[in-house]
């Protein structure tokens, strides 16, 4: 299987779908990021608090007679157990998002094998705000033909410069960016826990890519606002977020799955409960704690699993 290759175009129409996305990028490759990990685990080892070697005097009351002290521990450890008990009973807890118990549909979305045309298209999804996958819609890009090539790519584009996320997966906060080129990134990508999820700078890479038929005219094309190149050695996943806008999302080589759920699942997905910019849910979508967020299992989620060469539209 090879690397996972993603371009996504933002903003394809002026009406806005706004459904919450999740996406996990697989791949046959597991790597481990051993700088970054160590450093965590140098952060982590801080030593560890002494008691202090506090000693407890003999009790002179009946063995019937429990010390205060080893009471408050058992009832703590009561409500301990009572905790994890009633954790275990949560259908789905800790479980990755789609594994909780909830609905998971497979193949409701409208799955085609060619490119509608324009008025097909305009009518039967963008007008009504339908999701639709277009099977081999880039087999003809030369992006799908010459990307999954780290030489053509060193070659051509190597000395382009990216934005870097130094974290492949969930995480409360901003994770840690490096600017670097397209070779550095080739470098390392196999060997660390790192995700290239970035803009497309002016360079000629927007001349592999295209946008399809059924898009190009001018009311479409001049809507388009930005396009973003994902890029990993798999094994990725996204934060469940809602973008906002319609989006093309195109596999140029890989396999990707991909839950979607409707807007109108947003408080349910505690959309407005974000911790670092407005559309980005706090669930985290590898580990899902339903004592905190409960809702979640409430929500209908569709499953693709894109191939190569495929388009998603949302």
């Amino acid at each position: 299987m090879a690397k996972v290759l993603l371009c996504v175009f933002h903003r394809v129409v002026i009406v806005a779908i706004g459904v919450f996305v999740c996406m996990i990028q697989q791949h046959n490759v597991s790597a481990k990021d051993g700088s970054l990990e160590q450093q965590l685990k140098d952060a982590e080892n801080i030593p560890k608090r002494l008691s202090g070697g506090k000693e407890y005097k003999t009790s002179d009351k009946p063995f019937e007679i429990v010390p205060e002290k080893l009471m408050e521990k058992i009832t703590a450890s009561e409500t301990t157990s009572k905790r994890l008990l009633h954790d275990d009973q949560i259908a789905g807890h800790w479980k990755k998002l789609g594994e909780l118990g909830s609905n998971v549909l497979i193949g409701e979305i409208e799955d085609i094998d060619y490119v509608p045309n324009g008025r097909d298209f305009y009518s039967h999804f963008l007008r009504k705000q339908r999701p639709l996958v277009m099977r081999g819609a880039a087999a003809d890009w030369s992006a799908v033909k010459h990307w999954a090539n780290e030489t053509y790519m060193r070659e051509k584009y190597g000395h382009v410069i990216f934005d870097v996320e130094f974290t492949k997966h969930y995480e409360r906060i901003h994770p840690i960016k490096k600017t670097m080129n397209l070779s550095e990134y080739l470098d390392i990508y196999k060997s660390k826990q790192v995700y290239l999820d970035c803009p497309f700078p002016q360079t000629d890479l927007t001349s592999d890519i295209m946008v399809p038929y059924c898009l190009q005219c001018e009311e479409v094309m001049s809507t388009i606002a930005s396009i973003h190149l994902l890029y990993s050695s798999g094994n990725t996943s996204s934060s469940l977020h809602q973008d906002g806008y319609q989006n093309l999302l195109t596999l140029i080589s890989g396999t990707k799955e991909v839950l979607v759920a409707n807007s109108e699942s947003a408080q349910h997905l505690y959309a407005n409960n974000y911790t670092t910019v407005p559309g980005l849910s706090p669930v985290n979508p590898e580990s899902v704690d339903l004592k905190t967020f409960p809702n979640v299992s409430k929500v209908t989620f569709h499953k693709v699993r894109d191939a190569f060469s495929g388009i998603r539209y949302n």
